[in-house]
């Protein structure tokens, strides 16, 4: 955390990768890929502050606060125009994204998720500094339609349409960064080489 300094961003690393963002949508395994990094050593966030899907519960406010700037919820997000992230009401919520971050202190490497970072990738992209890497996963839409029908209820309609816009702006977000592309399937069914190839290129980044 820079202290003083309210500008610039919050990571500064020794190394080429200080963050890591994990973006997918929601049902599509970005738990399970956060926890397995953990477990190889990225640093989550503080123990005291983790939801059940090792998501920060300090960063899911700033992240609320962006999508209502657009009358929009995780569930329903709003139209975000072109240059949205430099709007007043956006620069605004600033701050309490750099306090959330800053929670997470000065790991060699850290990892974070939420499924709403993908719809909010410019603006959380400067605040993280050095260009983190992504991992983005993704799951066939008729899955996450049958897990989000069995945890919310949710139609296909609504479903897929959601599956779409988060899928679409984690796109891209990512665009220009280094990411890798991994599929929920390909998790389940074949982990270790999935997450041994994916520790691999992290590690060839540094």
């Amino acid at each position: 955390h820079r202290g003083a300094d309210t500008t610039g961003p919050i990571w500064r690393g020794s190394g080429d990768v200080t963050a890591i963002v994990i973006l997918g949508m929601h049902r599509s395994g970005t738990s399970a890929i956060t926890r397995a990094l953990n477990l190889l050593g990225a640093e989550i966030g503080p123990e005291a502050d983790l939801g059940r899907y090792w998501e920060s519960q300090r960063m899911r406010v700033p992240l609320d606060a962006v999508l209502a700037v657009f009358d929009g919820a995780w569930d329903a997000p709003g139209v975000m125009p072109e240059g949205w992230e430099r709007t007043p009401a956006v620069r605004a919520i600033e701050p309490q994204a750099r306090e959330a971050l800053a929670a997470y202190g000065e790991p060699a490497v850290m990892v974070w998720k939420d499924p709403r970072t993908c719809l909010e990738m410019p603006f959380w992209r400067p605040l993280l500094g050095g260009d983190p890497v992504v991992v983005l996963i993704h799951r066939h839409p008729e899955e996450v339609w049958g897990s989000l029908d069995t945890r919310n209820g949710f139609g296909p309609g609504l479903s897929f349409a959601l599956w779409e816009r988060y899928n679409a702006d984690a796109l891209r977000g990512a665009a220009g960064l280094r990411t890798v592309v991994l599929s929920y399937s390909d998790l389940v069914e074949r982990p270790v080489e999935t997450t041994t190839a994916l520790v691999t290129t992290l590690a060839g980044w540094g």
